[in-house]
């Protein structure tokens, strides 16, 4: 056999066995190996490195002249001093996109497995990177990689795994996830993002490099509006889930339950249901509200259809003490627990 195959004794059983030189190796040449904050058997593969499309100049058009999405359609909203602008997670599913958003380079994506969404600032020791899917995951979690280094990055944490930025970490920023319909009713001269690749006039494909070049494949490969793992939400565990969540740990929490999750203290989340329940929560000076009228977007084959898991806001007062926005996450419970094995997930008044 001609093919060479790097076994786990020259990358340390990266996939706890054999891979192909020409996958790895071949793949990602700048790679620096020897530099790592795991243990490179923690990393599995999942699809390849050109299944997400990163996007580096995202097209947007204006909020009130848009059409065909659902009141209820989530999407990551982005604001910074006056600019916003709202990524729908239809999108993001397939797409890695990398954007200027008021002069500042932020990262935005979606995670299908893990149902985690962030918003990074892409900037690190004074250098800007671009990100694309790096085709791994590490605890059923996106793994990224930086096309100037081609370091490794978790997607959840923003944090560098492995090669030259083994270690550094991006800085999150501030985002929501929300309805289409709050978006434009909170910014009525906002931004959405476009479908990538789709000329403006009348949304025809134009297709990247890669793909089959007739409307049947590209369409089949970029099914916007239909979300891969749609019905994870039903499952007991995220579909895809490769690590192991005890239930009964958790009052009986089934995994695909979401917490949400401050990214400034991510030791301690609220289960959504209770977070339902009261309708606001107040934290060490954060405030945490809730409000009906978002689709899940793996809650069934089109966001528009599937179940309500509602608009989350997480603020903290600032200096002067108004209300600002601050990141947060929203991934299940079994992800998070993988995570952090020992935070607290708050799920009652008595907890």
């Amino acid at each position: 056999m001609k093919k060479s195959l790097i076994c786990s004794v020259a990358l340390g059983a990266l996939l706890a066995g054999c891979v192909e030189s020409s996958w790895l190796g071949g793949a990602y040449k700048k790679t620096d190996f020897t530099k790592k904050v795991i243990e490179l058997n923690e990393i599995e593969t999942f699809g390849n490195r050109f299944d997400s499309q990163d996007v580096t100049r995202p097209s947007f058009g204006p909020i009130s002249e848009s059409s065909g999405f659902s009141e209820t359609e989530p999407v990551v909203s982005v604001v910074i001093d006056g600019d916003a602008r709202a990524y729908p997670i239809t999108i993001l599913a397939s797409h890695v996109v990398n954007d200027v958003v008021a002069g500042k380079p932020v990262l935005i994506s979606f995670c299908l497995i893990c149902s985690s969404a962030n918003v990074f600032d892409r900037r690190v020791e004074g250098r800007t990177l671009t990100f694309g899917s790096a085709g791994y995951t590490r605890k059923s979690d996106q793994i990224f990689y930086d096309k100037q280094t081609e370091s490794f990055w978790q997607k959840l944490e923003g944090r560098g795994l492995v090669g030259d930025y083994a270690g550094a970490s991006l800085k999150p920023v501030p985002a929501r996830i929300e309805s289409f319909k709050r978006f434009k009713e909170r910014f009525p001269q906002g931004k959405i993002m476009l479908t990538p690749f789709a000329r403006r006039a009348g949304f025809l494909p134009d297709l990247p490099d890669g793909v089959r070049r007739n409307t049947f494949a590209y369409l089949t490969k970029y099914r916007y509006g239909i979300t891969a793992n749609a019905g994870s939400d039903n499952a007991q565990v995220p579909l895809f889930f490769r690590g192991s969540y005890d239930p009964k740990t958790e009052d009986n929490l089934k995994g695909t339950t979401r917490v949400i999750m401050i990214s400034e203290v991510p030791g301690v989340a609220w289960a959504l249901p209770y977070v339902r329940e009261k309708g606001k929560i107040e934290h060490e000076g954060y405030v945490i509200t809730w409000s009906p009228g978002m689709s899940s977007p793996l809650g069934g084959g089109r966001n528009a259809a599937s179940s309500d898991l509602g608009n989350i806001v997480v603020q903290k007062k600032d200096a002067s003490g108004h209300l600002v926005d601050v990141s947060y996450d929203f991934p299940y419970i079994a992800v998070y627990k993988t995570f952090y094995p020992d935070g607290k997930v708050i799920k009652t008044d008595n907890n």
